[in-house]
């Protein structure tokens, strides 16, 4: 079996504790020995005081405009399942 996934940036952040839980959910099923492979997707905010849209590389980044601490995320929080083959 080969599952390719697709994970937003912020879920990125905590890769190492999603590899985990994943390797514990498909131990004894038909996922248990599949090829796994990651794409890392970057993430998008945009800031609450000038509208500001921009990437992010951290989960809580100010507005590199104005400085603003509260932004938004708007991309960059899914888990998307791009592709599962079974053989």
């Amino acid at each position: 079996m080969k599952l390719n996934w697709i994970l937003d940036h912020n879920l990125a952040l905590f890769w190492k504790a999603l590899e985990f839980a994943m390797q514990s959910a498909v131990q004894g099923t038909m996922l248990g020995k599949a090829e796994i492979k990651n794409k890392f997707n970057s993430g998008e905010s945009s800031c609450s005081k000038c509208q500001n849209e921009f990437y992010i590389q951290e989960l809580f980044e100010a507005c590199p405009e104005c400085g603003n601490p509260f932004c938004e995320i708007i991309q960059g929080k899914e888990l998307k399942v791009k592709s599962l083959k079974a053989e």
